[in-house]
């Protein structure tokens, strides 16, 4: 039963550190996409 807690918490944990990369992925795409002059 404990060890099912921790097993959850590991695995939740894994799961945020892959949507915190994700989503700082994203923003730096977005954020190099804002600062590219595109029409020069």
């Amino acid at each position: 039963m404990f060890a099912n807690v921790i097993s959850n918490l590991l695995q939740q944990q894994q799961t945020n550190d892959k949507l915190q990369r994700k989503t700082l992925e994203i923003l730096n795409n977005r954020l190099k996409d804002e600062f590219t002059p595109e029409n020069e």
